[in-house]
């Protein structure tokens, strides 16, 4: 499905959204995947690989990480 125009990208981001707060983090990756297509031209919706989990990481689990 293509997407014509980044406005109505948001607007659909924005339904999705509201109809599903809890999945804010997929449905901002899904918004700008929209908002990608339309500026890219590309004949439809293109999204990224997406794992959905149903657990959610405290915030002490993802703060104060080291990478060596």
């Amino acid at each position: 499905m293509a997407i014509p125009t980044e406005h109505l990208a948001d607007k659909i981001a924005a339904a999705l959204h509201a109809d599903m707060p809890w999945m804010a983090a997929a449905t901002e990756t899904v918004w700008h995947a929209m908002r990608r297509s339309v500026r890219e031209g590309d004949p439809g919706l293109r999204l990224p690989p997406l794992l959905p989990s149903t657990r959610q990481a405290k915030r002490s689990e993802t703060e104060n990480v080291c990478l060596i």
